[in-house]
């Protein structure tokens, strides 16, 4: 009887197996030729990864798609050193995807007609990269707003020289992450992101911005942690830039122009950060008071240097 049970159960067990790694199978095709150049492996569910690099042409791509992935669920699509210029509508109307990831293209825009590119992925698209491309101001981003699961928006290294009012007029409610490193933004336009309320971290690191001020980021900001800056060419900072921004704990500054380190900016959330970089900006002694600096607790990891200038 002992061993009819452990058999039974063995077999049950061979039985889940099976059917997981059906399921698993399921997700790619079972012939890989259907959609080349693309390439789609699995390891575990949910998991499954296709990868299209290189020229593909925009009819190829959405036959892979819209035809051969048509009802499949993918972890990862990867769309690298395409010669696609755009993406059309309802792209990936028929399957499920959780990440995107394209870089090095000629994509400039979304689409030229019809629903966005990401029409059915309301529910499902959680990250979102598009670095490296030709991405510009006048994109129709509005829609972006209808991701309701999406928390990382990377938007890298392309040809964005400031962010339009309206693009996040009606941001995806969970969105923790917003990327726009190395762009050409020059200006930070008011309310650009004042429906943000639930960002945690915003990188504008490595563009071509002058100034900043407090009401281009949303009221409350206490969600934010992480603030990236950094190589930009920024000569001061407002004294309200902080407020009501009491979450900050990393704020990279480097690689600018200030030149002053003024109490009143500063001391709020001081004793509360955890990183603050000031390395490579002309900081000079005497252009403020810093002897508030040594009374307070500083960050745990405090950069930068000043000089002082003599006066003869």
């Amino acid at each position: 009887m002992l061993l009819m049970a452990t058999s039974r159960n063995f077999m049950k067990t061979l039985l889940i197996l099976l059917l997981c790694f059906s399921w698993i199978k399921a997700q790619c095709p079972s012939d890989p030729k259907t959609i080349e150049p693309c390439q789609c492996t699995s390891s575990l569910p949910g998991q499954e990864e296709l990868v299209c690099n290189g020229p593909i042409g925009l009819v190829r791509l959405t036959t892979v798609l819209r035809n051969e992935m048509c009802g499949r669920t993918i972890g990862k699509f990867k769309l690298t050193l395409s010669d696609i210029e755009y993406l059309p509508s309802n792209l990936f109307f028929k399957i499920i995807v959780r990440d995107i990831q394209i870089s090095f293209t000629y994509i400039s825009h979304f689409t030229k007609a019809g629903r966005s590119a990401f029409f059915g992925l309301e529910p499902y698209l959680q990250s979102l990269s598009m670095r490296r491309g030709k991405l510009v101001d006048d994109l129709d981003w509005q829609k972006i707003g209808d991701l309701h699961a999406l928390t990382y928006l990377d938007l890298s290294f392309n040809n964005i020289t400031r962010i339009p009012l309206d693009w996040f007029d009606h941001p995806p409610p969970n969105l923790l992450s917003l990327i726009l490193k190395g762009n050409k933004i020059k200006t930070l336009e008011s309310g650009s992101l004042s429906h943000m309320h639930e960002l945690i971290e915003l990188d504008l690191s490595d563009n071509q911005i002058h100034s900043v001020t407090r009401d281009f980021f949303s009221w409350p900001g206490n969600a934010m942690i992480f603030l990236r800056l950094n190589d930009n060419q920024i000569k001061t900072l407002p004294m309200d830039i902080f407020d009501e921004m009491m979450g900050l704990r990393r704020i990279y500054l480097d690689n600018n122009q200030l030149e002053s380190i003024p109490e009143e900016l500063w001391s709020p959330i001081w004793t509360d950060l955890e990183i603050l970089d000031l390395r490579g900006n002309p900081l000079n002694c005497n252009s403020t008071s810093v002897d508030w600096i040594a009374a307070l607790r500083p960050p745990l990891h405090l950069y930068g240097s000043c000089q002082m200038h003599l006066v003869h």
